[in-house]
């Protein structure tokens, strides 16, 4: 008789639970309200999060388009630089080019005898400039 009561003590303890899961009348409009309410946390959450990537990824395109805005204006600035160097490098070599064809006319008319074109300095290219 005493292992039937153990037997019958253990049913009782688990079949407890299982009254506790049972839904009756008066438990499903409320199982159903809350689990309404949990998808709409969980549908708030989640639109929240959305409106957080939308602005985080919103940041981060408008500091992609400075930083490419940035770099565009730094490449302009330095073909600009570029350009005004080689400009005053074939000036320098256009004025250097004619102060050599000058020191050539020079010193073709030392060697014909004209003895100004002999004592005159070498011309400077600056002179040309």
């Amino acid at each position: 008789m005493r292992q039937y009561l153990v037997f019958a003590a253990l049913g009782l303890i688990a079949a407890a639970p299982a009254v506790a899961q049972t839904t009756g009348p008066g438990t499903a409009p409320s199982t159903a309200a809350a689990n309404r309410r949990a998808a709409d946390a969980i549908d708030a959450r989640d639109s929240a999060r959305a409106d957080a990537n939308a602005a985080v990824a919103a940041d981060a395109q408008s500091q992609y388009s400075r930083d490419l805005a940035a770099y565009d204006s730094a490449v302009r600035a330095r073909h600009a630089a570029t350009m005004r160097d080689r400009m005053h490098y074939n000036h320098q070599r256009r004025a250097y080019a004619m102060a050599m064809e000058a020191w050539r006319a020079q010193v073709a008319a030392c060697r014909r005898g004209h003895r100004r074109a002999c004592n005159a300095p070498s011309p400077n290219p600056a002179a040309f400039w």
